[in-house]
């Protein structure tokens, strides 16, 4: 059983040490694990040809540096995950993942010892997911019992209550996000918290595509990108703002919290992550050109409603959602 994590300290490189389950841990201890998983993946021709097909379109010219690529890709959004809740997840907590992905982040902390339900119903632009989860849980040894084909809206199946319910770019593609955030609240403990991150739609751009948004219509975007018109994952979306999930809290009687300096930490991302940076190569012109003419902290004072992503915390009552606890030796 775990007894306390700093999940963010285990995954970035620049830190030398933190103490999990009161053991200290190698801050490589998360890399390590992911360079090991990487081999034993891309060393099943099954789930390698499944990982490829997810990378259509890349210009690797083989089926195995694809299946790489997309690979690497869900690896950085598993650190994400798990930076998401850094100081959030702690001893003795039921936690709940929204939107597993093909369940990494369910994996690192089911090895932690934490007790972790992962859902991914695969919908519009990740159809199957589930099914490479599944495979890649049982490769990995993770416990498959844990991994459920189940949307936001339908966690009362579960017929429990959690400390910690999160997803990482997930919100934005739940069709009915009304009835998601009144199901994961219904499904949240007394005290307990969500912790999500997501595009902010009031933002005119989207990360998906990497493409400006046409501002207060954003879904009209397609009328030039005409390729746009028959992609699923655009489809899919629901172009979520702040200003609409705070009008959601507002319904549900929850607090919500914006992270105040989650933009100037993304932006750091796109110096230590080439595969994020050459995605969002734009922002990353964007960043250095600020870093230049020294504005760059500037980016720490922009109010978090007003930038894309958004990352928040949702509470039931009271003001534990403020602050995140971070465990001794972190």
């Amino acid at each position: 059983m775990a007894t306390g994590i700093d999940v963010g300290n285990i995954v970035d490189r620049t830190r030398a040490i933190t103490y999990v389950a009161g053991e200290p841990v190698s801050a490589t201890d998360f890399q390590l694990f992911m360079t090991s998983a990487r081999q034993t993946l891309l060393a099943d021709a099954n789930i390698e040809e499944r990982l490829a097909a997810l990378a259509l379109g890349a210009s690797e010219a083989t089926a195995h540096a694809r299946a790489d690529k997309a690979l690497e890709h869900l690896i950085q959004d598993a650190r994400t995950t798990l930076l998401l809740i850094e100081g959030w997840a702690q001893p003795g907590q039921r936690l709940l993942e929204i939107g597993g992905g093909v369940g990494l982040a369910a994996i690192w902390l089911q090895r932690r010892g934490f007790d972790v339900i992962s859902l991914e119903p695969s919908n519009a632009g990740h159809g199957n997911y589930h099914e490479i989860g599944l495979l890649i849980m049982q490769r990995l040894g993770g416990d498959t019992s844990r991994w459920l084909g189940l949307a936001a809206n339908e966690v009362a199946q579960l017929g429990a209550r959690f400390d910690l319910i999160f997803s990482n770019n997930v919100l934005e593609h739940i069709a009915d996000l009304d009835g998601a955030i009144a199901a994961m609240r219904d499904a949240l403990a007394e005290d307990g918290i969500m912790r999500h991150n997501c595009p902010n739609y009031g933002f005119p751009y989207e990360p998906h595509f990497c493409i400006p948004l046409l501002p207060f219509f954003p879904r009209m975007t397609a009328l030039w990108h005409t390729r746009l018109r028959r992609d699923e994952l655009w489809q899919g979306l629901n172009f979520v703002s702040a200003r609409q999930l705070v009008r959601l809290a507002n319904r549900h009687a929850l607090r919500i919290y914006f992270d105040r300096d989650h933009l100037y930490r993304t932006f750091l991302r796109l110096e230590g992550e080439p595969l994020f940076r050459a995605k969002h190569y734009v922002l990353a012109g964007t960043f250095r050109a600020l870093r230049a003419l020294r504005l760059a902290n500037l980016l720490r004072f922009v109010p978090p409603t007003l930038v894309t992503p958004m990352q928040l915390t949702l509470s039931r009552r009271g003001d534990r959602a403020a602050t995140p606890m971070v465990p001794d030796g972190g």
